[in-house]
């Protein structure tokens, strides 16, 4: 036992209050007698540890103060507005920093190509298209598509609609977005682009019974339109417009955000660095924040690389708290078994079933990167 009369045996972590660097090196025991010798190198190896621990989590926290007492920004809390990311341990670099979030980056230059569709949709033009025959009032399917992220089918070709793939259209109506629903007498588009091509059958619209207020894509008559009653249950099309807003890596869109599931080279990184490649990219570790994107996640990560990959769940701030890289707290994903299970872990990855595992932040693996647009 160490004699407690001879000694201060308390260490304290203190997450709250902003650190004194000067005073890490400060010497806080005696030389002593031999027995209190093996006390004093069991304190220091402690010691030791905690600093670590400390600088770790204040680190990656976005707070510490330099010799001068200065407070600064650490590398993981720099704007993404940053053009040049030379950056140094303790997060010194050669950007302007801003307190702007905003994800405009003059290194990233926005193309289509490369942009693909998700699973299961197939990909004509500027637009990926997902036939569905399970059967929905005109509502239901406008809710169903929009939960994917798009919205129901939209025409402005007669090109787009020949287009359509024959050998997944089966000899029914398909509901597509174009309805009255809200204004009485003019058509429109439910995801609100212009009514720029028609393509109605033979004395169509005729608003049967002052109740057909919705239109399908009728298959007897070389898919022309009709108008019908919106609470009849029918196939759909759902329509995600691809936009210039992804990148020209592999993205993929999703309601409002691209991911890039796979790097082009398959590339591992450390957490750290994964992160940095993210933004530099004008985007992110994903921060995951519903079940409708978490199951688009898990249906498109694993499709080219069965890789486990970084994300942005991470509990630098506090341990055991994990919280996303946009401050939410993760209520999507289920930890694997026995997981999470190590104190300095900091970092998660995503694994192939869509469980997460805690893991040290310099293990290499791949990454998922999400720009909200």
């Amino acid at each position: 036992m160490c004699d407690t009369n001879s000694m201060d045996q308390h260490i304290y972590l203190d997450f709250d209050s902003k650190p004194d660097i000067k005073k890490s090196n400060r010497p806080f025991l005696k030389r002593s007698a031999k027995r209190i010798g093996l006390c004093v190198i069991a304190i220091v190896t402690t010691a030791v540890l905690s600093s670590g621990l400390t600088f770790a989590v204040l680190y990656f926290n976005g707070n510490y103060y330099n010799s001068g007492g200065k407070h600064q920004s650490s590398v993981l809390n720099i704007s993404r507005s940053c053009e040049n990311f030379e950056l140094d341990i303790l997060g010194n670099n050669k950007c302007t920093q801003s307190n702007d979030r905003t994800v405009s980056n003059l290194n990233f230059r926005v193309k289509s190509i490369g942009t693909r569709c998700p699973i299961d949709w197939y990909k004509n033009g500027a637009a990926c298209y997902l036939i569905r025959h399970e059967k929905r009032t005109w509502f239901q399917a406008r809710d169903f598509c929009r939960s994917h992220g798009s919205d129901l089918v939209s025409f402005h070709s007669k090109a787009e609609v020949d287009t359509l793939p024959k050998n997944q259209l089966k000899e029914e109506p398909y509901w597509t977005g174009l309805n009255e629903i809200d204004h009485k007498g003019t058509f429109k588009w439910s995801e609100g682009t212009p009514l720029d091509y028609t393509n109605w059958n033979l004395y169509e619209p005729n608003h049967w019974n002052n109740f057909e207020h919705c239109v399908e894509m009728e298959h007897f008559t070389h898919r022309k339109w009709n108008d019908g009653n919106c609470y009849i249950s029918q196939s759909f099309i759902c329509k995600l417009s691809l936009t210039d807003k992804c990148g020209n890596d592999n993205w993929s869109l999703y309601n409002g955000s691209c991911y890039l599931f796979n790097p082009p080279d398959d590339t591992k990184l450390s957490w750290t660095a994964a992160r940095q490649l993210c933004l530099r990219k004008g985007a992110d570790l994903i921060s995951i924040g519903s079940d409708n994107e978490f199951s688009f996640v898990l249906s498109q990560a694993f499709r080219s690389s069965r890789s486990v990959k970084w994300i942005g769940l991470n509990d630098f701030a506090l341990i055991g708290k994990y919280k996303w890289l946009d401050g939410t707290v993760s209520k999507n994903l289920t930890w694997a078994n026995t997981e999470p299970n190590n104190n300095q872990h900091y970092c998660v990855y995503f694994g192939r079933l869509g469980n997460i595992y805690d893991a040290d932040c310099e293990t290499k693996h791949e990454y998922i990167c999400e720009k909200v647009l």
